[in-house]
């Protein structure tokens, strides 16, 4: 592959154009995804579509330059078209979107299909700028994405302050005196620009996954603004790079369908594999945390047990414990929980009894809360407790006694026991 790259100068040309294509896609991209704008590199992309064919028509010949300021000037079309339905309507906002894609789409189909029928001799090409084809990229398509590149990177540094500030905090950035509208023009300039460079190389219909697909899988992985931005970029690149490289390397594959498919493994992977937000770590975090309760409760009745009956013995009887509980002493002994006695009995640990205690004590405290602060009667609220005493932290349970007005020393296990007593008194 490295010798391919060393000795192809039409391979080390495409690479280029798609390397800083893809870098600026994946930078502005990433300020639309800050803003929960992913459909609008998707609107903006398909509604260039008729500015593609009409610059076409007008001028007679594929002059890159011609072609970009008529999909330029058709996908501002859509923006503004966007802003007058949300504006003069009770369309929302992606419902206004859907609308601009398919009549702006459906608009450039049919102007092709009448193109076609035409039979003009020089629209041979055309239908790259639906699907995409990087290998035809020429000198002037280079010069262009350079140019792009240029505008863009001038824009990001002149304005990187203010796009930050409007992207995470518009209100705030309104009442620091930031043009908001005009850096939403920058944005939206920069977006149109970007798509319509691009979209002879990734297609009209993919180049939005260009766009939005290297921030999308970088938000998994950090929560950084500087670290996210240099990950969107990176993956943009990687793609782009990727499905250059197997386009050029086996006959007959496209290079804009290549580049999507390598975004969308890296967004998979991203979903998949990611250290906090991946699925499979979420997966592995609930079933630790069900397996965390599990061995609360059962160290809380087996306090509770003791509790009641104090001459009773530590020593705990796996037999009498359903399936899924002994399920749990490999777990229990590994945290020193317990001890294991024999194959069928084990012995409670300080630790064991000082956990099972807690997790009572919270689950008592959370019952007095609910009866004195929510009125609501103590047998009412065993079932929310049994939910609660869980995810009750330090803090929150200082707050609870705070709240409550008793010291660190209170023991709400004794006033819920000595209520209940009264209770049961009172019906005999």
């Amino acid at each position: 592959m490295y010798l391919l790259i060393s000795i192809d100068p039409n391979l080390q040309f495409v690479l280029l154009g798609i390397l800083l294509l893809s870098a600026t896609a994946s930078l502005v991209g990433t300020y639309n995804f800050f803003q929960k704008q992913a459909l609008v590199g998707e609107t903006i992309a398909h509604a260039m579509l008729p500015g593609v064919v009409i610059a076409f028509m007008i001028s007679g010949e594929k002059n890159p330059w011609h072609l970009l300021i008529g999909a330029g000037v058709s996908g501002w079309f859509s923006v503004l078209f966007i802003e007058w339905i949300k504006r003069e309507t009770k369309v929302k906002a992606d419902a206004a979107m859907a609308i601009a894609l398919t009549f702006f789409f459906g608009i450039g189909v049919m102007l092709m299909v009448r193109l076609q029928h035409q039979e003009v001799g020089n629209q041979a090409g055309l239908d790259h700028y639906l699907f995409g084809k990087a290998a035809a990229m020429t000198d002037e398509e280079g010069r262009v994405f350079l140019i792009t590149a240029l505008i863009v990177l001038f824009l990001m540094t002149v304005y990187h302050r203010e796009i930050k500030l409007v992207c995470f905090n518009r209100d705030y950035a309104q009442s620091l005196g930031v043009p908001v509208k005009r850096i939403d023009v920058i944005l939206s300039f920069m977006t149109i620009l970007v798509i319509a460079t691009g979209i002879k190389a990734a297609g009209i219909i993919l180049m939005a996954a260009l766009v939005i697909a290297p921030a999308a899988a970088a938000s998994f992985w950090t929560r950084r603004y500087r670290p996210f931005l240099i990950l969107s970029v990176l993956m943009g690149v990687l793609g782009g790079v990727s499905g250059v490289l197997i386009s050029f390397t086996y006959s007959g594959m496209p290079t804009g369908p290549w580049i999507i498919v390598f975004l969308f493994a890296f967004s998979l992977l991203s979903m998949l594999f990611a250290p906090e937000k991946g699925f499979i770590h979420r997966v592995l975090m609930r079933m630790r945390a069900r397996k965390k309760i599990r061995m609360e409760n059962l160290l809380k009745k087996e306090y509770y047990r003791l509790y009641r009956n104090p001459e009773d013995s530590k020593v705990l009887n796996f037999d009498q414990w359903k399936p899924d509980e002994q399920q749990l002493i490999p777990s229990l002994k590994q945290e020193g929980f317990m001890d294991s006695i024999s194959k069928h009995k084990g012995l409670l640990t300080h630790k064991g009894y000082q956990e099972g205690k807690r997790i009572y004590r919270l689950h008592c405290l959370w019952e007095i809360y609910l009866w004195r602060k929510m009125n609501i009667a103590v047998e009412s609220t065993h079932s929310d407790a049994e939910y609660i005493e869980h995810i009750i932290t330090p803090e929150v349970e200082k707050m609870i006694m705070d709240d409550l007005g008793y010291c660190e020393r209170f023991e709400p296990l004794a006033e819920i026991h000595e209520y209940l007593s009264k209770e049961e008194a009172a019906h005999v």
